[in-house]
């Protein structure tokens, strides 16, 4: 594995926003739920929909399916990872999630699916990890930011097999 690249504090702050693919594909799909809703919404409205009740349904179902595509089209505006020379941010729609990094363990990268997700595990008893799913562009200082890191994945060294 190549070595990360030197950590300079004074490439900090950065952001880092979703890769143009992943943005494309969460707007579009907040767009479509978005016009979805809104067919259910009108349809109900105009009394397409049959008896009063079955109108109010609808209508229910379109205004939570057309808020859906909204949030998923804020969240998709509003995500993005901060690094600062001593910590890491997740922005997202409601919250967003700090860990310095002096209270990292370590590092570890899951693979599940197509999208990697890098792990942080924090020190301390019940501290969650701050799981980032890698929708962002990384580069050199992202890696060596990373690099301080301990990587948990590397492990003790083994012997090799016989």
């Amino acid at each position: 594995m190549p070595a990360s690249p030197a950590f300079d504090p004074a490439a900090y702050p950065r952001t880092y926003r979703m890769r143009r693919g992943w943005r494309i594909l969460a707007l579009a799909t907040g767009a479509g739920f978005m016009v979805g809703g809104g067919e259910l919404l009108a349809a109900a409205v105009a009394g397409r929909a049959g008896p009063a009740a079955g109108r109010a349904g609808l209508a229910a179902c379109g205004i939570a399916v057309l808020l859906f595509g909204a949030a998923l089209i804020a969240d998709t505006l509003r995500s993005k990872v901060v690094l600062t020379a001593d910590a890491i941010e997740n922005h997202g729609l409601h919250r967003t999630i700090r860990a310095r990094r002096d209270e990292l363990a370590g590092r570890r990268l899951v693979r599940a699916g197509r999208t990697p997700t890098l792990v942080l595990e924090r020190r301390g008893p019940g501290a969650r990890p701050l799981r980032l799913p890698l929708v962002v562009n990384v580069d050199a200082a992202f890696e060596a930011w990373l690099g301080t890191i301990p990587d948990l994945d590397a492990g003790p060294a083994r012997p090799p097999p016989r």
